[in-house]
């Protein structure tokens, strides 16, 4: 589906049949389109620079197929008045006089909702975030919440050390994206009274319920300089959220890819990519891969490496195929059938590895139903409890997991071992490994243990459970620091022998 800015909607049921395709006129009385989201199996949901939502759905098939609209607006409410997009970029939305300035969308996303033909909404504008459920024969209006208010008493507090009040802030809600039952939302913050930078920040919120607060808040590297084009720049800024796991982001504008991590723990991941005369037309993902639509080069995937540099692969019109594979090779080394048994063992440590591959596979659903079963809410949290001892387990065995596919460790993997690394290299196989450890992490927040993990007893001590897991990436960090110096080092003293002989 395609749309004109008058509001003229075109329409391929197949898009490998360029010339057949049915058009209509949405009908906007004047405004003038902004962007399309896509909703399927609904259709796609059309904003107006006025700040209208429509649903666009195709009915019907051959020459029946047509396109119907259907406003999901409403007269009253947070959208009734709402001004044009750039207005809240111009001049920062205030707290002490929102109603000075017309607050526009700034951003919609549409996720899988509770039921399996319905959809959850969300609607970003400069103070407020909203989610609507929708369906094939309704809508609501589930709750708004004035995000703005909390960004600001977070900023205030994060970056200023409560030494400002947050009605003095210029604040600019930018983008989100959804993740599971959180929300990620990226912001700016300019306060005009104690210097010109603006400051740049993810905060997460739970949407289990009408959030109060949130879940995490961050402050990136990246800043700006207030001047008197910034609002246009800031009015181009997108982020791609890939992983939970990885806490790993790319923002963009048009012609500036940034990677960084949205986690305190790794800000040195932050790097930027600028090409000359190149333009970012847009940009996605898919299987954890980012993908850019750029105009010199096409399809362009990056990706993040270990030594906190990009490599890239150019592709025209189609991506390399290793790029569409899972991240983790621990996936590729369990079938269908040997998930199937785990699932079904008698073995609650199985069961649980089958619950980590699901959630991995996106079978959240599964995954949960298993982690109930085994781990059920009824277990109170505890000292050296049995939820405590099987997650230290099963992450000591993912950080001690033999490489399956290397013949040097052919003789000591164990038979039906589930591997998370399939490379003969070691340093590959270490930072599989890492990746293996966060992967799990995520897995643990997904289906609810991470909070109600306690301690376990490690050398008469009581130690947290989560320091635990965490010493666990440390060694982990640790080993691929030394495979890194061993190389170096074994470069160094070849070129000595060389330059002796």
């Amino acid at each position: 589906m395609a749309m004109s800015p008058e509001g003229v909607i075109r329409y391929w049921s197949n898009a490998a049949h360029e010339e057949s395709y049915i058009e209509i006129n949405a009908g906007l009385q004047g405004h003038e389109g902004h962007s399309l989201t896509q909703a399927l199996p609904l259709g796609c949901i059309l904003t107006t620079t006025t700040n209208a939502l429509y649903l666009m759905t195709p009915i019907g098939s051959g020459r029946q197929l047509s396109v119907t609209c259907r406003s999901l607006g409403t007269s009253q409410g947070m959208l009734a008045g709402i001004g044009r997009r750039m207005s809240s970029f111009m001049f920062g939305s205030s707290a002490s006089h929102s109603n000075s300035f017309s607050q526009s969308i700034e951003r919609v996303h549409v996720s899988d909702g509770n039921n399996v033909d319905g959809k959850m909404l969300h609607v970003l504008t400069g103070v407020h975030l909203q989610v609507w459920s929708i369906s094939d024969d309704e809508q609501k209006i589930l709750f708004d919440v004035n995000i703005d208010k909390i960004f600001r008493d977070y900023m205030c507090e994060v970056i200023w050390e409560d030494e400002c009040d947050p009605v003095d802030l210029h604040t600019w809600m930018i983008d989100l994206q959804v993740n599971g039952d959180d929300v990620m939302i990226m912001a700016a913050c300019w306060n005009l009274d104690i210097s010109s930078t603006i400051y740049f920040v993810f905060g997460s919120l739970d949407m289990r319920g009408v959030p109060q607060s949130l879940s995490s808040f961050t402050v990136i590297k990246h800043t700006a300089i207030y001047n008197e084009g910034i609002e246009k720049k800031l009015a181009q800024y997108r982020f791609l959220f890939l992983d939970a796991a990885l806490s790993l982001a790319y923002v963009h504008t048009s012609d500036t890819i940034l990677c960084l991590s949205v986690s305190e723990a790794n800000q040195e991941m932050e790097n930027t990519f600028k090409h000359t005369n190149e333009k970012i037309l847009g940009a996605g993902c898919c299987d954890g891969q980012a993908i850019f639509f750029t105009k010199a080069h096409g399809l362009l995937t990056i990706t993040a490496t270990f030594e906190n540099d990009f490599t890239f692969d150019l592709t025209s019109l189609t991506v390399n195929e290793s790029a569409w594979k899972d991240e983790s090779a621990i996936l590729s080394t369990v079938g269908p059938e040997q998930l199937l048994d785990m699932s079904m063992s008698t073995d609650d440590n199985q069961r649980i590895k089958a619950a980590f591959l699901l959630c991995m596979r996106k079978n959240i659903k599964d995954a949960q139903a298993i982690v109930d079963e085994v781990l059920p809410s009824s277990i109170l949290p505890g000292h050296d409890c049995f939820l405590d001892r099987l997650v230290v387990s099963l992450s000591r065995q993912l950080v001690d997991d033999f490489p399956a596919s290397d013949p040097r460790w052919a003789e000591s993997v164990p038979k039906d071992m589930v591997s998370a690394s399939s490379s003969l290299i070691l340093h590959h196989q270490l930072e599989d490994k890492i990746k293996a450890l966060q992967y799990f992490i995520a897995f643990l927040k997904t289906v609810g243990l991470w909070n109600r993990m306690h301690s376990i007893a490690a050398d008469e001590q009581r130690v947290p459970t989560c320091r635990v897991l965490r010493e666990h990436a440390e060694k982990l960090a640790a080993a691929v620091a030394l495979c890194e110096l061993h190389r170096v080092y074994a470069q160094t003293s070849i070129h000595l022998y060389l330059n002796h002989n």
